[in-house]
């Protein structure tokens, strides 16, 4: 019990750094690939990890580590990739709020209000939604997450 509540509090962590590193951008560049956000995306499968890597060192490692059962896996891969795939939703929001100057709480709860982008590239026009970055983000926390957990970070 002690580890899922250490591993889901730095997940919400990697989620609200997500989301402040979104706005950081938005301020920052006017425009850039929606590709970049993925990355982002990530902190909270790392919180994730880093949850159960730090409860297993304050538990004078009676908490597993690394997390080798299947079903302790599953469990830290679902959260992972939940908290990679609503860090996808918050990013998003963020930077369609900071540049098209909306609310974000508003985009939040109403999903009909988020704006969506759009990019030129070579190949034509490129329209991102915020359900392909969720989806993507929700692949590749739970990839990520599923890899972290089962590695043996430190001696």
């Amino acid at each position: 019990m002690r580890q899922i509540l250490f591993a889901t509090v730095l997940m919400l962590v990697g989620m609200v750094l997500a989301t402040l590193f979104a706005f950081f951008l938005a301020s920052t560049w006017s425009s850039f690939s929606d590709r970049w956000l993925i990355p982002i995306t990530f902190l909270p499968a790392i919180g994730v990890a880093t949850g159960c890597w730090l409860s297993h060192k304050t538990s004078n490692e009676q908490d597993p580590w690394p997390i080798t059962t299947t079903g302790g896996r599953l469990l830290y891969t679902l959260l992972g990739a939940l908290g990679s795939a609503a860090a996808g939703y918050f990013v998003y929001i963020a930077l369609s709020a900071a540049w098209f100057h909306a609310d974000f709480f508003e985009m939040a709860l109403d999903p009909s209000k988020i704006k969506t982008f759009s990019e030129t590239t070579k190949y034509g026009q490129h329209e991102s939604t915020p359900v392909g970055n969720i989806f993507i983000s929700l692949f590749v926390g739970a990839y990520g997450t599923f890899r972290l957990i089962k590695e043996k970070l430190t001696d």
